[in-house]
């Protein structure tokens, strides 16, 4: 898990958990309960490829993040230069 994060009630822990293997289904954002470790996925929106950072609001009830996504380039669009 990369950037994991208290709930502001300390009962739950939100971290993104990296992904293993290139086809690893199992990857995202994860809400992980302290008490049983039960984990619960954070449904992120169409086309994310990842997530940079996240953040619980101060009342905990709502999580924030940052994500990053691909976007397809046209087939007969130049090569981007630079990053």
């Amino acid at each position: 898990f990369n950037g994991m994060r208290f709930s502001p009630d300390g009962k739950a822990v939100l971290g993104d958990r990296a992904r293993v293997k290139p086809d690893d289904p199992d990857h995202g954002l994860f809400v992980v309960s302290v008490a049983d470790g039960s984990e619960r996925k954070v449904k992120l929106p169409d086309g994310v490829s990842g997530v940079y950072f996240a953040c619980w609001s101060p009342d905990g009830k709502r999580i924030t993040y940052h994500w990053y996504e691909e976007i397809p380039r046209p087939p007969d669009a130049r090569e981007p230069v630079g990053d």
